[in-house]
């Protein structure tokens, strides 16, 4: 799964910017999704979910699981 697959609708914390055929996202692209989660509709579900993410984070961390390594390895590379 792509990053921006995991953060639009696994942990639905953002919006994945839509892109040309080159693969690049144009500025009015990139400035509505900016828009969409700092005041959309989906703006304080989202809030929710990314404070939601980090209690988690925070509990997976103190317990020092193995995949908690791992997963702090990936966020420090």
């Amino acid at each position: 799964m792509t990053d921006a697959k995991f953060i639009e609708e696994i942990w639905r914390v953002g919006v994945r910017a839509k892109e040309d055929e080159f693969g690049i996202a144009s500025r009015e692209e990139v400035l509505f999704c900016l828009k969409e989660v700092m005041q959309g509709e989906r703006s304080e579900e989202m809030k929710r979910n990314a404070e939601n993410g980090e209690s988690w984070l925070k509990e997976q961390l103190m317990k020092g699981e193995a995949q908690t390594r791992q997963l702090m390895n990936l966020c420090s590379s």
